[in-house]
């Protein structure tokens, strides 16, 4: 049974880490993902969904993500050295040349702050990485899969003793196959998976474990068609895949 080899995950996630912030899509893809981020907090042991913003579908994207790292770097304890404010962030962020917020981030907290460590963990690269070794598997034993637009979305909290960090991108893949004329392809179920990354404290110079975690399998609408045998063959394929996807680690931003 072909599983992910976690080694090489852990690996390309570490080639990620050592990159410059100017090397990195962060400022591409904030953007762009500020309205799928959640964060959550504990408090009295449970987790809780804490809103950053008034409005996070509705309101302005500059405001969105600045909004977003404000929150995060309270949660991170991060002490500003210069005003953190919306006019400043405004003034010097224009979200239609991303070099912009690529320098603001790098001139208002620094290439190897918490913040901007966290970020590095929050863009489309640590989950090419992981995709490449997913589809490397799974492809071995005939499953392939394509992007689910719209199906990317990513979790922020610090734990239950509000010490360790936690980010997880979490995607949705659609699963098809060539149809048996060759002219088209057929759509059979999606699955849900996602990268995790738990930081060792709240300073974000080291990631401690780094997981990859099946989350569902869905069967509803096309895959519905399929024969109740192939859907659990299918299932087992995957989760047999996803198997032991974890690492502790020791990956330590450059």
């Amino acid at each position: 049974m072909s599983t992910i080899q976690m080694d090489l995950v852990v690996s390309d996630v570490r080639d990620v880490c050592h990159k410059t912030l100017e090397n990195l899509p962060v400022s591409k893809d904030l953007p762009r993902l500020g309205r799928n981020f959640t964060c959550y907090s504990y408090e009295g042991g449970e987790c809780k969904e804490k809103s950053f913003t008034a409005d996070k579908a509705k309101d302005p994207i500059p405001l969105v993500v600045y909004k977003l790292i404000g929150y995060l770097s309270d949660a991170l304890k991060y002490t500003h050295n210069t005003p953190f404010s919306e006019e400043n962030f405004n003034n010097d962020v224009n979200m239609s040349i991303h070099e912009s917020l690529t320098k603001y981030l790098s001139t208002h907290f620094g290439e190897k702050t918490r913040v901007v460590n966290l970020l590095k963990t929050c863009n489309q690269s640590p989950v090419i990485a992981a995709l490449f070794h997913i589809r490397t598997a799974l492809s071995k034993i005939d499953i392939n899969f394509k992007d689910c637009r719209g199906q990317w979305f990513l979790h922020f909290h610090t734990g239950k003793d509000h010490d360790k960090p936690q980010i997880t991108q979490r995607r949705m893949e659609q699963v098809y196959k060539m149809a048996p004329d060759n002219t088209r392809l057929l759509n059979l179920f999606k699955f849900e998976w996602e990268l995790l990354f738990v930081f060792n404290s709240v300073e974000c110079q080291v990631i401690e474990k780094v997981s990859l975690n099946l989350l569902r399998v869905d069967f509803s609408g096309e895959g519905m068609e399929l024969p109740e045998n192939d859907r659990k063959d299918y299932e087992n394929r995957i989760r047999s895949t996803f198997d032991k996807c974890s690492a502790c680690t020791n990956i330590q931003f450059a």
